[in-house]
């Protein structure tokens, strides 16, 4: 399917949404209006300005600097294509910063919402990320991630538009892989994030790992919870699952987990 900004805005209004009603689901209250935002993982900047026309101040922060790659000129091009598509942008209230979500340069309670959608799956230790969201989070504050592939999941190479195979990335080599890419088209840079971007955690790490550092950080509440399903419906499907399962030693069925949602209350 090819790029539109219109799909691009129904898609991450859609996440906006999504987000206020989990809120809703845990009976978590949060002040839009008067909160200071912090987007992980947020580079192309749409998610943080839709937020940002709700709330006081947000910050998007990301590994990619988009500063440097437009040079200077992003703020302005996001602008206009929030305008292009009837919608409002207001500068004054929305920064970016190029950061490690690892090692976030924020002092210690600045933010009442952390939010993050589908960058935990490409963080290299998410769990130190994890730990440096509740570490900037006010008391009080709520953090919110979700993210999906997971690299486990049949589409988790997250190029299967070049090899369309269910779970190909854990039946090859990532050098094999990387070759089937290049012969059906992938750039350069295509095959460097895929070679690089992933992190490559399984499912039953990152059920554990999450527990672990929500349970140690004296939150007031935290709810943790995944999702399944297949991105691609193949004859393949039943025998690529068992094999990448002998090949990973794990249950078939973790195979089938696509990504999680995290709610933190500190």
């Amino acid at each position: 399917m090819s790029y539109t900004e219109q799909k691009d805005f129904e898609q991450q209004d859609a996440v906006f949404f999504s987000m206020r009603r989990n809120f809703a689901r845990f009976d978590i209250d949060v002040d839009f209006a008067n909160a200071r935002v912090l987007e992980v993982g947020g580079a192309g900047g749409m998610l943080g300005g839709l937020v940002s026309g709700a709330t006081a101040r947000t910050i998007v922060a990301d590994s990619f600097d988009a500063q440097r790659q437009y040079e200077g000129q992003f703020p302005r091009l996001l602008k206009e294509k929030f305008e292009r598509n009837g919608r409002a942008l207001d500068l004054g209230k929305i920064e970016f910063h190029s950061v490690d979500a690892m090692d976030m340069p924020y002092r210690d309670g600045l933010f009442d919402l952390v939010l993050s959608n589908n960058a935990f799956q490409r963080i290299r230790d998410p769990f130190a990320a994890l730990q440096e969201v509740l570490r900037v989070l006010k008391p009080g504050g709520v953090a919110c991630l979700s993210f999906d592939p997971l690299w486990t999941c049949d589409s988790g190479s997250q190029y299967g538009h070049y090899v369309p195979q269910p779970w190909a990335h854990l039946l090859c080599s990532a050098d094999e892989f990387a070759f089937r890419m290049r012969v059906a088209g992938a750039t350069d840079g295509e095959i460097a994030d895929f070679m690089l971007g992933p992190n490559r955690i399984a499912y039953r790490d990152y059920q554990t790992e999450l527990h672990r550092v929500l349970a140690a950080s004296g939150l007031k509440a935290f709810h943790v919870e995944h999702w399944s399903g297949l991105a691609y419906d193949d004859a393949l499907t039943v025998d690529n699952q068992a094999r990448a399962a002998a090949i990973l030693n794990c249950d078939p069925g973790d195979l089938l987990v696509r990504g999680f949602l995290v709610l933190a209350v500190k």
